[in-house]
């Protein structure tokens, strides 16, 4: 029961989002017109951001694992420093420049970084979980690595396309291949850790 429940939400989550990329795909290629911001797509990829947490949380709850001192340390400095970073180069900008006539677009420019963040420290505890077991532990690895990635690449797109960056005169650069290849291979490492996770569960 721990297992569906889990799993469902990280597949809750992946369905949201690939409704959300459905919706981006459609204004770029079908109608071929700039997306609106905020959008349906931007809700369905916040939304999207509670079923994974509550999974990754679950997953760490059910197994019972304390960190150690050494873990602790680490994910203390890895959070503060990351933090740090965060709010120099994402969210003070974002937030020195807030528009009250914009307020939905300057919640959502908010909201998408704190979102990435909270993903990224329940990932770390998940890992510290995953346990000694070579092949489950490389499997969730997997998983992990595909949620790094993502909220890694989303919070760099934050802070490309703040800065007019990302596309920049409708050009592509490498910032903008950076971003878009660690997005896509986010998707590759979930589904490879999803499947070899399957055929453990078989063996």
């Amino acid at each position: 029961d721990f297992s569906k429940g889990m799993w469902g939400g990280f597949t809750l989550g992946a369905l949201l989002w690939a409704m959300a990329e459905v919706v981006w795909f459609f204004y770029d290629a079908v109608l071929q017109i700039e997306i609106p911001y905020p959008s349906l797509a931007d809700l369905l990829w916040l939304v999207a951001y509670i079923p994974f947490w509550v999974a990754i949380k679950s997953r760490y709850d059910k197994l019972h694992y304390s960190l150690n001192l050494r873990q602790r340390g680490a994910l203390v400095i890895f959070i503060g420093c990351f933090l740090l970073l965060m709010f120099n180069f994402v969210l003070k900008p974002i937030i020195t420049a807030f528009d009250p006539e914009r307020i939905a677009e300057s919640i959502l420019n908010i909201l998408y970084p704190l979102a990435d963040f909270v993903t990224l420290i329940l990932t770390c505890l998940m890992l510290f979980s995953i346990g000694r077991g070579r092949f489950v532990a490389a499997t969730w690895g997997l998983i992990a690595l595909g949620l790094v990635c993502f909220s890694v690449s989303d919070l760099f797109y934050s802070y490309l396309s703040w800065n007019e960056l990302y596309y920049p005169d409708g050009n592509v650069n490498l910032a903008t291949i950076l971003v878009d290849t660690s997005y896509s291979l986010s998707y590759l490492f979930w589904g490879v850790g999803a499947y070899a996770y399957s055929l453990l569960l078989e063996i």
